[in-house]
């Protein structure tokens, strides 16, 4: 039953109460019940919500990336691959495969790109490949039993897939072949950011006496990872550098006694060594951060009590967060904006853009 339901809604909330099964006490088991519920308030409120028009691809959309300010590729629900080449106006189904769902995506350039995520009928993570801009998709890796969540190359030979169960893999000849890394952890890990082929970050989170958020820390490329203290989290969802000292971490924390979550953001100025925690009490989850620039950056996830998006604007590197209204009342999945002024939301079936650095999408 959980593999159909998961089909339905990927997000992290069934993921806790999965875990909490495997770890059974009274204490999991509460949270397990609250997690559930506000599961299925932010998917009720998400069917509730009046879009307004949007894009032309009407998927839920877990994974964005554009590669300029016309071409970019969504991917989601249903094993669903599409493609724009007019900056998100319309978009061009390239792939389908009902019994999957997709994750995240990554172009390298034009021509070459990766999808992971997950086979539910087959129960088996999944790797795809194309290298003629997506007309042609394959399947180049699969691990049993283990949902891919994210992947990031380096280049056009190297690069990384984290999933659960701590599932951590490499690849340094373009996805031909894959070796399996491993932290200290037993992990489900939802994010993965290099800086260079030895210097990158991976985090998400895992089981002890209730979930925590966790990052770690690579200097050599994989080989050994050392775990860094961001702070208390429940959930870790994403991570972005701007460089190699000054980094993000977005998510949530959950007050059982309050009922509510907590969108948190921490950041690094020294490679991640320390962690500080930014946001003051904003309520909901954050899903995605990206930064065009050193000081500009963007948060974005899901108010559930608000019932409504929750999407963050800095200017100044992180020191002060503006909450911005973009009016479409559901989740953001992903966020990326590929310079100051253009950037992309994507969550609940459309896909909305901004040309005027986020004052209005569309």
């Amino acid at each position: 039953m959980y593999v159909d339901f998961f089909h339905q809604k990927r997000f992290s909330f069934f993921k806790h109460w999965m875990r909490i099964k495997r770890n059974w006490n009274t204490q999991a088991v509460a949270k397990g019940i609250f997690l559930c519920f506000l599961f299925f308030s932010i998917l009720q409120a998400g069917e509730r919500g009046e879009h307004k028009a949007g894009s032309s691809c009407k998927k839920e959309v877990y994974g964005l990336q554009f590669i300029n300010t016309k071409i970019g590729w969504a991917v989601g629900k249903d094993g669903a691959i599409f493609k724009t080449t007019d900056g998100g106006e319309n978009w061009v189904k390239q792939y389908e495969q009902k019994e999957m769902y997709l994750n995240g995506v990554c172009f390298i350039n034009q021509n070459t790109g990766y999808c992971v995520g997950f086979n539910w009928k087959m129960q088996r993570g999944v790797v795809l490949k194309t290298n003629d801009g997506g007309i042609h998709w394959m399947r180049v890796f699969n691990t049993a039993k283990r949902v891919l969540n994210a992947l990031f190359f380096i280049d056009a030979k190297t690069g990384w897939a984290v999933g659960e169960q701590n599932l951590i893999l490499k690849t340094t000849d373009g996805g031909i072949s894959w070796e399996k890394q491993r932290s200290a952890l037993d992990a489900c890990f939802e994010t993965v950011f290099f800086i260079d082929k030895k210097v990158g970050w991976i985090a998400g989170s895992y089981f002890d006496k209730g979930d925590k958020g966790i990052v770690f820390k690579t200097v050599d490329g994989g080989v050994n990872w050392m775990r860094q203290s961001v702070g208390k989290a429940d959930w870790i969802q994403s991570l972005y550098f701007t460089d190699v000292e000054n980094g993000y971490a977005a998510g949530w924390r959950t007050d059982m006694e309050q009922e509510k979550t907590t969108a948190l953001i921490f950041k690094t100025g020294n490679g991640g060594k320390s962690w500080s925690e930014q946001l003051n009490n904003i309520n909901g989850m954050l899903n995605s951060v990206c930064f065009p620039d050193p000081k500009i950056g963007w948060a974005a996830g899901y108010d559930h009590q608000g019932k409504k998006e929750l999407l963050l604007k800095t200017s100044d590197g992180g020191e002060h967060w503006q909450c911005k209204n973009c009016g479409i009342k559901s989740e953001i999945y992903t966020i990326q904006f590929i310079d100051k002024m253009n950037g992309w939301i994507a969550g609940e079936g459309l896909i909305y853009k901004s040309n005027n650095g986020g004052d209005s999408f569309f």
